[in-house]
């Protein structure tokens, strides 16, 4: 329910994070028609962020409206998943830059994402579903630490199309593997290392984009 996102935003911020765990989640897929007085009434927001929320995610490619009035959700092209991909590396690399200024500020963040990543990898079977939720976590830091709002505003559609790789077929190995690029991100980082943060945190992300072409 859209009552339980908590923070104080407005309600279509509100309805973007409820839209896009929605669509993440696996609720709304590709080729699926939906009203805006079905997601207003599924989420419990106002009809007018609804309808704002969903114009925004149609300039982005992710869903449409057809001629009966009903929205459609599109399918991810691969081309435009590397795109995605691409940007989220000029972001991270700078949220590091960010960092290092001023180490203190974001040591808190660092240090409790880094347990909660050792704590999944000691796990003898990782679910997907979790890891979903601990690489938006650890993603959302580093779009945060950037604290420039028009990086932020580009975090969700950023964390929608990259998680729409992780699916619920993908083996624990290969999750643990990104588990372990977040980890070496992480240490680096808690070590004040930055230029070995930067050189993992490419590794990371290449290894995925790379994965995607």
């Amino acid at each position: 329910d859209i009552t339980d996102i908590a923070g104080p935003r407005s309600k279509s911020e509100a309805f973007e994070d409820y839209f896009m765990d929605f669509i993440s989640s696996g609720k709304l897929v590709p080729g699926e028609f939906f009203s805006e007085l079905e997601l207003t009434r599924l989420s419990g927001c106002n009809i007018g962020a609804v309808r704002e929320i969903l114009q925004k995610m149609s300039s982005y490619g992710i869903v449409k409206k057809n001629p009966r009035k009903q929205w459609e959700m599109i399918s991810f092209t691969p081309e435009t998943i590397i795109h995605i991909a691409d940007i989220r590396i000029l972001f991270e690399l700078r949220a590091i830059k960010v960092i290092s200024h001023d180490f203190e500020k974001h040591r808190d963040v660092i240090e409790a994402l880094y347990k909660k990543h050792m704590a999944m990898k000691e796990l003898d079977k990782v679910d997907s579903r979790d890891f979903r939720t601990l690489d938006k976590d650890f993603h959302r830091a580093l779009f945060t630490a950037c604290d420039n709002p028009l990086i932020m505003s580009q975090f969700h559609i950023v964390s929608l199309l990259i998680h729409h790789g992780i699916t619920d077929t993908r083996g624990t190995k290969a999750l643990k593997l990104a588990l372990q690029g977040h980890i070496s991100v992480l240490k680096a980082l808690l070590d004040q290392d930055w230029r070995k943060a930067r050189v993992k945190l490419k590794a990371h992300l290449y290894h995925y984009s790379e994965g995607r072409r």
